[in-house]
């Protein structure tokens, strides 16, 4: 019995696949069964063929020899990735809250011989190809073996986000090599990604092929017999973040009275408040902020960047302290005064801005980061009673009664317009507040006669007027 073509273990490394047989040279008698065992030791992958010849003497004669052929695929995959959690599928991901700009991979080649990796990436999404042609160069050196196939798209030597160095990666028998891995962010807004929580995934692919022949019984029909090693790629985009600002005070309302901007005499009234933003964002962000009318970012500030225009971006990291100087500009001409309420609410004017933030370069609409008020409180003036008769005195006489007169939300100044002698109030001027003041009115006929009177009480924002009502019988 021998193998066609006499290997030994002694040239397994050289041939890379040596074939060998073991069996008993002895006689056997009719129906008698024999073993033979087949040996392989394959240093490295590919289709092996050889032939068994059996040999049969009866006596001197010697009977047809018997032919067995062999098929041996030695399938080890040569690649692996020796500080990966899975040395054979390793995974790249890509932290939107890390600073790395880059993650290099180990590669071992655990072959017997030199390999080449071309690597090929493209992004996971609806419009891959369904298909791609390859022409296989199946060892470099030696171009007369190609071969060429039909088989899944495994994108561009040109990647547009992953990139890959080198493109193509030959390793020595049993050597270590390094890829590296980085992200062109600038690609971020046109790329496909998982719009639930825009990570772009992608995956390498790497055609392995063998930089010299494996033996010449290494047959490999269908192109390169070893399947391609993949590295799966994972990023979070850094223009999908948000702003995650989180205002620290309670109230957010502007609140002024009319008459402070009457009295203030001013075309454009401002109001200014500082407030304090926490920045929860773990990535660093230059962010912005815009803010709608009436309401203008005066300046920005921080401990990193100090004071800033409300019109420049700021740079933020985690737990970042922002300082916004907020002002409410008032034009009174753009106010129309409500109407004076008939029950105890509030008479004002308000107005709505909302402050937004957005990262740069983010494809988001600018994000909430709270709502501001404008409160313009018109006065509302109270009195105890709007109707006073003061019935029958005599001419020449007088008589008085108290009102009581308040005003809300806060301080008012009054005046009271009275144009004759037969009722009169006192004070004719001053300021009530929520804890009302009396107003006394005095009633003194000058002749035998009804009298009946509207008088005005005003506030010092025309148009602001109540009115009480009073009445008397003057006697002889």
């Amino acid at each position: 019995m021998s193998n066609a073509y006499g290997d030994s273990t002694e040239i397994a490394s050289i041939k890379r696949c040596s074939i060998w047989i073991e069996g008993d040279d002895k006689i056997s008698y009719g129906q008698d069964e024999f073993k033979v065992s087949v040996w392989v030791l394959a240093t490295t992958w590919g289709r092996y063929e050889d032939v068994v010849t059996i040999e049969l003497h009866v006596g001197l004669d010697i009977l047809p020899a018997i032919h067995i052929p062999l098929i041996i695929k030695a399938i080890t995959f040569p690649i692996e990735y020796p500080l990966s959690k899975d040395i054979h599928k390793p995974t790249i991901h890509f932290s939107l809250y890390s600073m790395e700009s880059e993650n290099r991979l180990q590669i071992l080649n655990n072959s017997e011989i030199p390999i080449q990796i071309s690597w090929r990436t493209y992004n996971k999404s609806k419009e891959n190809k369904p298909f791609g042609l390859l022409i296989d160069t199946l060892t470099p050196e030696y171009p007369d073996n190609w071969s060429f196939r039909i088989t899944n798209y495994d994108g561009l030597e040109n990647p547009r986000y992953f990139i890959i160095k080198p493109i193509i990666l030959k390793l020595e028998p049993k050597t270590l090599g390094y890829v590296t891995f980085s992200l062109d962010r600038t690609k971020e807004l046109t790329i496909n990604r998982n719009e639930q929580n825009n990570i772009v995934i992608g995956k390498a692919v790497g055609v392995v092929t063998a930089l010299e022949p494996s033996g010449k019984f290494c047959i490999r029909k269908d192109g390169f017999k070893i399947k391609s090693t993949v590295v799966k790629l994972y990023s979070e985009t850094r223009h999908s973040i948000q702003p995650n600002l989180v205002i620290r005070e309670l109230d957010n309302t502007f609140q002024v009275s009319a008459s402070e901007i009457y009295n203030s005499q001013s075309h454009n009234y401002t109001v200014t408040r500082l407030f304090t933003m926490c920045n929860c964002l773990r990535y660093p962000a230059s962010i912005s902020f815009k803010i709608g009318n009436p309401f203008f970012i005066k300046s920005l500030r921080t401990m990193r960047c100090g004071i800033r225009s409300g019109n420049d971006n700021i740079h933020l990291f985690h737990k970042d302290l922002v300082e916004i100087e907020l002002q409410a500009i008032i034009n009174m001409k753009q106010i129309h005064p409500p109407k004076m309420p008939t029950e105890m609410s509030p008479r004002k004017f308000e107005r709505i801005g909302y402050l937004t933030a957005v990262c740069e370069n983010s494809y988001f609409k600018p994000k909430t980061v709270a709502t501001f008020k404008l409160h313009v409180y018109f006065p509302v003036l109270k009195l105890s009673g709007s109707y006073i008769n003061f019935g029958q005195v005599v001419v020449t006489e007088n008589k008085s009664i108290n009102v009581m007169l308040s005003s809300y939300p806060g301080p008012e100044r009054f005046v009271v317009q009275s144009v004759d002698e037969v009722f009169t109030v006192s004070p004719p001027n001053g300021v009530t507040s929520t804890r009302p003041i009396p107003l006394t009115i005095t009633f003194k006929p000058k002749a035998d006669e009804q009298y009946f009177k509207k008088i005005e009480i005003l506030t010092t924002i025309p148009k602001d007027v109540i009115f009480l009502e009073v009445s008397g019988l003057g006697i002889k």
